[in-house]
């Protein structure tokens, strides 16, 4: 008796070790369909330059533009996957402290008013605290506190200039807001000066 349940355990974990070495097509991925991904908390605002907790960064990083971004069809970021996204394309100068963007000129806001460099300038004046009231909080601002000067040259080209060098600036988070936020309900300053809400992105530039 005790020998036939042995024989009919090594059978059962045969079988076993078997079905666990066949493929299962059943299981594997494949391309296409939809992703829904719920968010359970009330984003306290639409500003992810004010807000860095994942109700605000999840529903709305998708909402804007950065110049530059990671490439999504890469497993691991790098500096090697950085792709451009509003910026066609960019340059450091020999010293590390100009990083210069050319921007695409094909890109417009929500309203239809195009996209410019002043846009660009506007938003990290503020991040970088030439306009300390305008934004509630600021909690990303150290990474900017090297950025002495946005200039510009004509409509579409922008350079970040830094009072030393600081190449990490190009992996973070150069996402571009519009000259009017209105979670702030404060007037533009700066920018274009449209007092509409605007926003970059996919849903709102004609071009993406």
């Amino acid at each position: 008796m005790a020998s036939l349940a042995r024989m009919l355990l090594s059978g059962a974990m045969a079988v076993t070790a078997l079905a666990l070495a066949l493929p299962l097509p059943a299981l594997s991925q494949k391309p296409g369909g939809t992703l829904r991904i719920y968010n359970s908390s009330n984003p306290p605002s639409a500003s992810p330059h004010e807000d860095t907790t994942i109700a605000v960064v999840m529903p709305f990083m998708a909402v804007y533009n950065n110049l530059v971004r990671f490439d999504p069809a890469k497993p691991r970021n790098s500096f090697d996957t950085i792709i451009p996204e509003l910026a066609a394309t960019w340059e450091w100068d020999a010293t590390k402290t100009r990083l210069t963007f050319k921007l695409r000129d094909d890109v417009k806001w929500h309203d239809g008013k195009p996209f410019t460099g002043k846009d660009v300038q506007c938003t990290f004046y503020r991040l970088n605290g030439r306009e300390p009231d305008y934004l509630r909080r600021n909690p990303r601002g150290i990474w900017y506190k090297h950025l002495t000067e946005v200039s510009l040259d004509g409509d579409y080209e922008v350079a970040f200039n830094l009072s030393q060098p600081q190449p990490s600036l190009l992996a973070c988070s150069l996402r571009v807001t519009p000259p009017s936020i209105p979670v702030t309900s404060r007037d533009a300053t700066c920018g274009s000066g449209r007092s509409a809400p605007g926003r970059s992105g996919s849903s709102s530039s004609k071009a993406l």
